[in-house]
């Protein structure tokens, strides 16, 4: 019972974290139907070999389930922690010029600690997925000042 909570807690959190940038809401909604599917299978599996075994032979057959599973599981790659930042892009850029987008696409993405970064012109925003070691959000604010500010010294 503790190792469910443990991991119906966790399992979403590790979910958003590997999700791509700006698709974490996809991902998570996948995840979710897939979560309540494993426990209708789950459910009714048991309920079956229930039916047809002995109580002693069901909790038998379940352990020996979750023993092929800690297995498959021992062998997946440990998953950096990541955080999500959201930021507005201000008005003053123009981000639904072509050129101004895949300025603004290569140069965030040569900020340190960016693991992805996804524009969405619409709603005028950037969504981040960064590490949580060496990223400093006052770095992205920055660039949008600097192209301001140069941009208005043109004009």
């Amino acid at each position: 019972f503790t190792g469910f909570n443990y991991i119906e807690a966790n399992l979403p959190a590790m979910v958003s974290s590997i999700a791509p940038a700006g698709n974490k809401g996809s991902a998570m909604g996948i995840y979710a139907s897939f979560q309540f599917f494993g426990a209708f299978i789950g459910g009714v599996i048991t309920g079956v070999l229930n039916q047809w075994f002995e109580p002693a032979q069901v909790y038998i057959f379940c352990l020996l389930v979750i023993a092929l599973l800690a297995y498959l599981v021992k062998g997946m790659a440990w998953i950096e922690k990541t955080q999500r930042f959201t930021i507005a892009v201000p008005h003053v850029v123009d981000i639904s010029n072509s050129e101004t987008l895949h300025y603004f696409e290569r140069e965030i993405r040569n900020i340190e600690g960016i693991q992805e970064a996804s524009f969405d012109v619409n709603r005028r925003a950037v969504y981040l997925k960064v590490g949580y070691a060496n990223f400093d959000v006052a770095k992205v604010h920055d660039l949008f000042s600097y192209y301001a500010d140069r941009n208005q010294a043109t004009l």
